[in-house]
């Protein structure tokens, strides 16, 4: 548990990873079933700058770039370092997780109603299967459910609304 730091309230820190890299970024920590979670958003990594402006001077400084430069229409799971692509961007295409090249089939927007739908067609939206299996571990058992682009529908919207957990 992290005490030293008003839970709930953002604030802003340096940070090291457990790939060892440091970025500096707004975070919130949060408590969830006794555990504390630490939710960062805009990480940049801090990087040394060093330019020659004539003969014996050196100008030093530090400048800032994105942690991981991504748009905000890709959808990264950075454990694997793939992103969240369409099979075609139509009804019933399935997703998978591949490299990300920037490619229209990995272009999502997250509405604020909470539909997640490609930004090539407003009409589909992210449908989680009401069909599933069961995962190799966890508790409770983790579910395994197929993702696929469906047309927005209010009748499907317990399968098509996605947020982020908080208490």
């Amino acid at each position: 548990m992290i005490n030293y730091a008003k839970h709930d309230e953002e604030f802003h820190g340096i940070f090291k990873l457990v790939s060892g890299e440091e970025v500096l970024a707004k975070a919130v920590l949060t408590e969830d079933k006794g555990e504390t979670l630490l939710f960062i958003s805009d990480p940049v990594s801090v990087l040394p700058i060093t330019k020659e402006i004539g003969e014996q001077k050196i100008l030093r400084g530090m400048g800032f770039s994105k942690w991981i430069p991504m748009s905000d229409e890709e959808f990264y799971i950075h454990h694997f370092k793939v992103c969240m692509e369409a099979e075609k961007i139509e009804e019933s295409s399935s997703l998978n997780l591949n490299n990300c090249d920037k490619n229209n089939k990995q272009k999502f927007i997250l509405q604020n109603d909470g539909k997640i739908q490609p930004k090539e067609n407003l009409n589909l939206c992210l449908t989680v299967s009401d069909n599933f299996s069961e995962g190799g571990g966890g508790s409770p058992v983790h579910l395994i459910r197929a993702l696929s682009l469906e047309k927005c529908d209010d009748a499907l919207l317990s399968y098509q609304k996605w947020g982020i957990r908080t208490n």
